[in-house]
């Protein structure tokens, strides 16, 4: 779809099925302006609570994270990308959500759709906290969260063998462009 923009966040620490996914997908949203952001790759340092961004809304921490704040505003869907780190998010997705708090304060990711793509190596039933952890910041934010695609994966490229991933990636993406 013409003029709408798509930002993938990747929670990885590792380029593999989470990235190989997030990659496919966004190459799947012809017409739209698409993004993927590599978390590992930047200085997102942890949240320490202070704070100081409910009353400024900005945070005091001068990293990576003040190049996405713009991102983050001008997405109207964001992918949370995440491999499973003992059935939840990874900590860089975490510290990355964390990070989020200045845009919370007056809610300036309202409307934005949400989605999550999570891996893992087990079962695709282990990511459902995954899943309901990037449902839960989305509630928080009002966002409007879409759905996920989740799959059982352990070795890095493990997926890109699978025509029917690539299949599943070229279905979500009609759902981010509905």
């Amino acid at each position: 779809m013409k003029g709408m923009k798509i930002l993938a966040i990747s929670g990885s620490p590792r380029a593999g099925n989470t990235e190989f996914l997030l990659e496919t997908i966004l190459d799947n949203c012809r017409g739209a302006e698409t993004e993927l952001v590599r978390l590992r790759n930047m200085n997102i340092q942890h949240c320490g609570g202070c704070l100081k961004c409910d009353k400024t809304g900005a945070c005091e921490k001068k990293d990576d994270m003040q190049k996405l704040y713009p991102k983050l505003l001008a997405a109207d869907v964001i992918i949370f990308g995440t491999p499973t780190y003992f059935n939840d998010v990874t900590g860089l997705m975490k510290d990355f959500m964390d990070r989020i708090n200045p845009l919370g304060v007056g809610r300036k990711l309202k409307d934005k759709r949400a989605f999550a793509v999570v891996t893992g190596a087990a079962e695709p039933s282990s990511a459902a906290r995954a899943v309901e952890t990037v449902k839960i910041f989305a509630g928080i934010e009002k966002m409007k969260f879409g759905c996920a695609l989740t799959f059982k994966a352990y070795d890095a490229g493990e997926l890109e063998k699978d025509d029917k991933v690539k299949e599943r990636c070229r279905d979500f993406a009609k759902k981010l462009l509905a």
